[in-house]
């Protein structure tokens, strides 16, 4: 069956691998895998009302009307998003790794470092956060909300897809030391050590730091981990 893509609106029959479907099924056009093409459509159910299909319509929407549109703060090295959504005026995007600094720079590099955990932004600067799979990452999660919740304006969302286990944890594990899981190796070839395995009480957390829970909206697969996406909005 031909699905449209809800970042760049190609349509298409998409493909999945079975031990590991949020990272396969990407998008001929934009290369968006299904974990983005989630993270897509929660962007479109906020920001475009449910009225567009694809981000590439809400942008064209949005500029067509000489609006400035929602600020974004895009947190991906290669975002599949941004070749949509740098049409706004308000779109930024930057990159996180674990061993970034501000000062870090790759060679090439167009997108700026952005440290969670210390943003370089001012109090209510942006409508939305995306996070993709960022937060099982950051050493100091609880930092981190916190800046997201101090730069998020009041009605904003905080949209973070990561990988879980399934069934999904009552408790979100931290690893430290020996209990540490095998390090994600990075398509640039880097490790990045896994401090989390996010359960369900996160939501609780993001209560903590000024975020509310909206919902979480899991693929439509059956397999041991899955795609869990996160939303918390700033009141």
């Amino acid at each position: 069956m031909l699905r449209a893509c809800t970042i760049c609106g190609r349509k298409q029959e998409f493909s999945y691998t079975a031990n590991d479907p949020r990272d396969s099924g990407a998008c001929h056009g934009c290369g968006g895998q299904l974990k983005e093409r989630e993270a897509a459509h929660a962007l479109l159910s906020w920001c475009g009302e449910g009225r567009f299909v694809s981000l590439a319509s809400f942008a064209r929407a949005v500029e067509g009307a000489g609006d400035v549109g929602p600020g974004i703060l895009d947190v991906c090295y290669s975002s599949p998003f941004a070749q949509q959504l740098n049409l706004l005026p308000g779109y930024q995007q930057g990159y996180f790794w674990p061993s970034g600094t501000a000062e870090t720079t790759r060679s090439g590099d167009t997108v700026p470092f952005v440290d969670l955990q210390n943003t370089p932004y001012d109090n209510a600067s942006f409508d939305v956060v995306l996070t993709h799979d960022s937060l099982p990452f950051i050493e100091d999660i609880d930092r981190a909300l916190i800046e997201i919740s101090r730069i998020l304006r009041p009605g904003g969302v905080c949209i973070s897809i990561v990988k879980v286990d399934w069934p999904l944890p009552d408790v979100t594990i931290e690893l430290e030391g020996s209990e540490a899981s095998k390090p994600y190796q990075a398509p640039d070839g880097s490790t990045w050590p896994i401090r989390r395995r996010i359960g369900a009480d996160f939501a609780n957390k993001l209560r903590a730091h000024g975020l509310q829970p909206m919902f979480r909206r899991l693929s439509f697969f059956l397999e041991t981990r899955r795609n869990y996406t996160i939303i918390g909005l700033k009141p």
